[in-house]
């Protein structure tokens, strides 16, 4: 193809070297079908092919939005394995902070680290540029996770499909698969469900995927797209097969794991997500109970939170109605610390399941209390 002869060629007047042809037919057919925009360094290639100015190419003159990275300017260096193994534990010690307090406290680092890594990608030479292009697809689909969990869905749909480039780029199928499914995840949040599903099917026919872990929270992701279209016998066969392979292989296997947090109690919590949005309070609320009695004290304290918005949820749709409240005041004070968008629609779907009663003294004291959470928020 002409086009990207005449990019790779302007790219290396500049001393960057551009992804491999599959990867840039996908990016130019994207910008062709108006599904994405040129970034600023391929805006600038193009003028230089085409020899255009960037209004006569119909490309905008304003700064690009925060999210986007691709700006980032190539860093034509070599780049060390130690270099690479700071970032790495860098992005788990940024995990684990967010984890504990929110995505707010570690977005504006994680987005920086994301665009650094990204120039290393752009000027890598040399053998180990799969590797750079595996962690910065890493920090890209943890900086987009961080978007999502705030509530910001463009810009997580952004940084994930950058996401998804950079793993092509690397060639490695467990991590397009993973980023497939994160994209496929940020597709159920944003109530695209058929689009959910359709992504979600597509991680799973990934060939070569050994982490059973991995198979397992695919299949979670699928089961939970399957529940957002009605589909419930499908949603449980998936949960059934997720629960299996998760349960017989996982624990056993040796290797790293893109998704070290995938075990049974991991999958049967997620299995109670799927009941709520099937409308099957009871089987959600004995699986939640359950698991929150065996909650570790003092562990992931976001996701207990949203655990406990989703207890209430449960309660609240089981007619249960002062433990819905009990439990959805103490998902209040996880959401005050955390600020998770997560918890916050999960609040908003347990007040539906409370409108029926909304006059009860209780439940007018846990709408006060979630409005003076939400305006110390705003």
């Amino acid at each position: 193809m002409r086009l990207i002869s005449e990019l790779q060629t302007a790219a290396a007047r500049r001393g960057a070297r551009l992804p491999d042809t599959a990867v840039l037919k996908t990016q130019i057919s994207r910008w062709e079908n108006g599904r994405r925009e040129p970034d600023a360094f391929y805006r600038s290639l193009l003028q230089d092919t085409f020899d255009l100015t960037a209004p006569e190419l119909g490309f905008p003159t304003s700064p690009e939005p925060a999210g986007s990275t691709y700006g980032s300017e190539p860093l034509n260096k070599a780049v060390s394995p130690d270099l690479l193994n700071a970032l790495q534990v860098s992005l788990g010690q940024l995990a684990t902070l967010d984890a504990a307090t929110g995505p707010q406290t570690v977005l504006a680092l994680a987005r920086e680290q994301a665009r650094f890594v990204t120039g290393l990608v752009r000027g890598a030479t040399g053998p180990n540029r799969a590797d750079v292009s595996r962690v910065a697809t890493r920090l890209s689909e943890f900086t987009g996770w961080l978007h999502q969990d705030a509530g910001d869905l463009d810009d997580a749909v952004r940084w994930t499909d950058q996401a998804v480039d950079l793993a092509a780029e690397a060639n490695d199928p467990e991590l397009i698969a993973y980023v497939a499914m994160r994209r496929s995840n940020i597709a159920s949040d944003r109530r695209d469900n058929r689009d959910a599903l359709t992504r979600a099917s597509a991680a799973l026919g990934t060939p070569a995927l050994d982490d059973p872990r991995l198979s397992g929270v695919l299949l979670r992701q699928r089961a939970m797209a399957h529940a957002l279209v009605g589909d419930e016998v499908a949603c449980r066969r998936d949960l059934d097969d997720a629960l299996q392979i998760v349960a017989t292989n996982g624990a056993g296997h040796g290797t790293a794991s893109l998704v070290p947090y995938v075990t049974s109690s991991y999958i049967e919590m997620e299995a109670a997500n799927c009941f709520l949005r099937l409308g099957k309070h009871q089987d959600a609320l004995d699986i939640l109970i359950r698991s929150l009695r065996a909650w570790p004290a003092g562990t992931q304290d976001r996701d207990r939170g949203l655990a406990l918005a989703r207890l209430a949820t449960a309660y609240a749709g089981a007619h249960e109605v002062e433990e819905a409240v009990i439990t959805g005041h103490q998902a209040l004070k996880v959401l005050e610390v955390t600020r998770s968008a997560r918890i916050l629609t999960q609040i908003h779907d347990l007040r539906r399941e409370l409108a029926p009663v909304w006059e009860t003294p209780t439940v007018r004291d846990f709408n006060r209390a979630f409005k003076a959470t939400t305006a110390r928020e705003a």
